[in-house]
C-alpha cells in the first residue's frame, strides 16, 4: 500500500505542470483557473469541497504560524470573482514574453565544482542551467 502524505502535493504540482503545458496556448478563464486548482489541491484539503471553486464568505484563511504570527490574509471571499476578471482580462490582453535561451551562468559555483570537485546537487544546477529560459519583454 502506497501511503502519499506529505508527497500528494508534489505529484499533484507534477500532473498540474503537465495539464499547463497541454492549455498554455488556451486564453484563462474562470473554467481553467477552477480546473487548475482543482488538479493542484486533490485531496490535499480538509474540505474537499473547496477544490475548484472561490473561496466562501465564511470560509476565513489566514497563513500563519503555530504562534499566531499571521503572514497573509488573502483579500475579502466578496472581491475574489471582481478581482479574478481583472486578472484574466490582463492575462488574455497581454502577449507572452519573448524567451530566449541563456548562456549567462547566474549561480555561484555554476561550473558544477565546489572545493573538493564535483557534486550531485551542482552538477544537477549546472544541468538546469544549461536547459533553462529566461523571458525577457
Amino acid at each position: 500500500m502506497v501511503v502519499w502524505g506529505e508527497a500528494l502535493p508534489i505529484l499533484n504540482n507534477y500532473l498540474t505542470m503537465e495539464r499547463i503545458q497541454e492549455l498554455k496556448s488556451s486564453p484563462l478563464t474562470r473554467d481553467l483557473v477552477f480546473e487548475i486548482h482543482k488538479l493542484v489541491t486533490e485531496k490535499t484539503l480538509n474540505d474537499p469541497t473547496a477544490s475548484g471553486r472561490f473561496r466562501r464568505p465564511d470560509e476565513v484563511i489566514e497563513v500563519g504560524n503555530d504562534y499566531g504570527n499571521v503572514y497573509h490574509s488573502p483579500p475579502p471571499a466578496e472581491e475574489l470573482s471582481k478581482r479574478m476578471k481583472q486578472m484574466w482580462a490582463f492575462a488574455n490582453a497581454t502577449p507572452l514574453p519573448a524567451c530566449h535561451e541563456s548562456q549567462s551562468r547566474t549561480a555561484n559555483r555554476a561550473d558544477g565544482l565546489d572545493e573538493v570537485g564535483p557534486t550531485r546537487p551542482a552538477q544537477e544546477r549546472k544541468k538546469r542551467q544549461k536547459n533553462r529560459l529566461f523571458c525577457s519583454r
